[in-house]
């Protein structure tokens, strides 16, 4: 039963978009001013017109071959020795407190230093080897967490090869971990918070958002003001601003609210899905098997007949159009319906620090954690056009003031004002233009 609902969701998911045959035809060694790690931000450039005045090319891990042969087994060798003394170490320091938290290391470790630093390094080394030859001004690259993209970045580093990287979700701590040299800031959050990590303001780009929608909803009818659309979320890491069963909370108590309110349709509209979850980050992921457990838990509920799922893959913007609510965990999705003016109610506090900040200071937060002040909170936003109003209006005023403010350059300018700016430092430090690559 498994593999014929796994066949069935696999007809969900979309194909991702082809990289352009012309630049695949950059691979390799070939030298370009701008080299791309992420394949995401390839597909972004791709999409900017602009971008073809920019010298840039994509490069991809396929490039760096598949980890083997007697190279990658002494890195293995090696790897394997360096832990059996941290674990002799550790097991030494915690002889007399088997209790402590820091035994779960010895497992940890164990795993991570068989198959994750191997592999990481191998093609560390690889890209070390490639980014020497091809000697670009820029290397770009994205922040997401369990990236072997990661494997270019560190090497472009440590051969002094600039590296700006594209912040979606994560942004890197610079006390402890990836610190890139310029940071484009897709949003007003995330260059609040890069400056609150200790990322340096004069290296932080704000760049126009490829989330926020274009335009503001057309007038709507009649139903779409009974339609409770809730945009769905999953655990995503070390730095997730929601625990990994928050979803299943909120299952329940839409399928409470739903029986409250028969008069009114819940949509429940499931992430999309992303990579398979991995070995050393059992956590991490939205794939077939995590939806197929979800969708059971919700049957397991006994929805009434006004609760409908939503399949991943579909368009939210398209559902967006239909709701009159959005009710929002910890997706993006809600500040999409900021923009398109459609109110939106968490349903838990939402995180303050690294989610949303500033949004109480704006007036835009609407919270409801029971099925009585969810079912109240629809009410007073149908029957009150004023207070609906101006909930709409803080909500706009805060993507447009702070979240998604207006006027952003796009992408493919940010990038051309990192590399001017490296040219005016090369210019004022050696009195000369830097020669091309």
């Amino acid at each position: 039963m498994k593999r014929r609902w796994q066949r069935l969701v696999n007809r969900w998911k979309k194909k991702p978009a082809p990289v352009a045959t012309a630049l695949q035809g950059k691979l390799g060694g070939q030298r370009a001013s701008v080299l791309c790690c992420s394949i995401r931000l390839s597909r972004m450039l791709q999409g900017q017109p602009e971008s073809l005045d920019l010298d840039w090319a994509y490069v991809s891990d396929e490039l760096l071959g598949k980890p083997e042969g007697a190279e990658f087994e002494r890195l293995k060798s090696g790897y394997a020795e360096w832990w059996r003394k941290c674990a002799d170490e550790l097991r030494a320091l915690l002889k007399d407190n088997p209790g402590d938290p820091r035994s779960i290391l010895l497992d940890l470790g164990e795993g991570q230093s068989r198959e994750t630093y191997p592999r990481f390094a191998w093609k560390y080394l690889r890209a070390r080897d490639h980014l020497a030859q091809a000697r670009p001004k820029l290397l770009l690259c994205d922040t997401q967490e369990g990236s072997d993209e990661r494997a270019w970045s560190l090497a472009a580093s440590e051969l002094g090869i600039p590296v700006a990287a594209y912040t979606y979700d994560h942004i890197p701590q610079p006390r402890f971990s990836f610190s890139p040299d310029w940071l484009l800031c897709d949003s007003g959050r995330n260059a609040h918070i890069a400056q609150l990590r200790g990322h340096q303001a004069d290296r932080i780009v704000p760049v126009a958002s490829h989330r926020r929608p274009a335009a503001a909803l057309k007038e709507r009818d009649g139903e779409s003001s009974k339609i409770l659309l809730y945009a769905d979320s999953y655990y995503s890491g070390t730095s997730a601003t929601v625990e990994p069963q928050r979803s299943y909370l909120h299952y329940r108590l839409l399928v409470e609210t739903a029986r409250q309110m028969p008069g009114h349709q819940f949509h429940l509209k499931f992430h999309p899905l992303r990579d398979r979850k991995k070995v050393e980050q059992c956590f991490i992921g939205m794939d077939e098997d995590e939806l197929y457990v979800r969708m059971r838990y919700i049957e397991s509920l006994n929805p009434p007949p006004n609760v409908k799922m939503i399949p991943p893959e579909e368009d939210m913007l398209v559902h967006l159009q239909k709701a009159g609510v959005l009710l929002n965990s910890n997706s993006t999705a809600g500040l999409e319906a900021f923009v398109l003016g459609v109110p939106v109610i968490f349903l838990y506090e939402p995180n303050t620090e690294l989610g949303f900040p500033l949004i109480h200071e704006h007036g835009a937060c609407l919270v409801a954690t029971t099925s009585d002040s969810l079912a109240a909170e629809v009410a007073r936003l149908e029957n009150d056009p004023a207070h609906a109003a101006a909930q709409i209006r803080n909500q706009r005023r805060y993507v447009d003031e702070f979240y998604w403010s207006s006027g952003r350059q796009s992408l493919t300018e940010g990038i051309q004002a990192i590399l001017r700016e490296q040219t005016a430092a090369h210019i004022a430090s050696t009195g000369t233009a830097e020669a091309d690559p």
